[in-house]
């Protein structure tokens, strides 16, 4: 019984450094996007197009009205038809 307790919480201390890991790589990761943004406005435009491109190969979506505002920044107006 000795032997699995001390297996059991060599685990959870291996599940909680490699959870520590992942988080560190992930803040990291944020990190990186966020000074590419800042560094390549167009880089949003460009997600937006492929997250649009993504969207109509996997016809997740039907339409879509695009206005472009001051911070090109779309509009979406979901679920919403012309007329209502």
């Amino acid at each position: 019984m000795l032997r699995y307790a001390e297996a059991e919480k060599k685990v959870l201390i291996e599940q909680a450094k490699a959870e520590a890991e992942a988080a560190k790589l992930q803040a990291e990761a944020i990190n990186t996007v966020g000074a590419a943004a800042q560094q390549y406005p167009e880089w949003r435009q460009q997600e937006f197009i492929r997250a649009f491109a993504n969207a109509l190969e996997n016809e997740s979506i039907q339409k879509m009205i695009f206005v472009p505002t001051e911070a090109n920044i779309p509009i979406v107006e979901a679920g919403r038809t012309v007329g209502n």
